[in-house]
This record gives structure tokens, sequence and C-alpha cells, in this order.
């Protein structure tokens, strides 16, 4: 699986949870984080659906099928 087009990540969760490294997710980070909640300095856990924050363009690639192309 990819996150935002380059980075690996895993789905840890039936509902679609994603988890990849911290430097991936750094702009959706820094881009949901505000002068009075600052996530990226003080980290962000919701308790809840409804305490989950999203970002505006983030996006999972599954990838489907790997070929061994040596031959080719």
């Amino acid at each position: 699986m990819q996150f935002n087009g380059g980075c690996t990540a895993s789905i840890i969760s039936k509902d679609g949870l994603v988890l990849t490294n911290h430097h991936c997710g750094y702009g959706n980070i820094a881009q949901l984080s505000t002068p009075e909640h600052n996530h990226l300095r003080d980290g962000f856990w919701a308790r809840s659906k409804d305490e989950e924050l999203s970002p505006k363009q983030s996006f999972v690639r599954f990838f489907v099928r790997m070929d061994n192309v040596t031959e080719r």
C-alpha cells in the first residue's frame, strides 16, 4: 500500500485505519494544526471516530498485483 504517492503504509484495523511514518504524514499533520492545537509539536489522539481529523488531500493506493519483470 502506498500513502500520498510515495510512502509505504499498512491498514491496521477492519475500519481502514492506516499507519505510516511521521515524515510521510508531516504535510497533512501541519495542515490540520492550528496555533491553538499544534499537532506537529504536541501530537493528537482521537478517542472516537467523531474526533478524527481528515486532511483535504490525502490518499492511499493499493497494489493489486506485482510481477517479476526480470525476464523482460
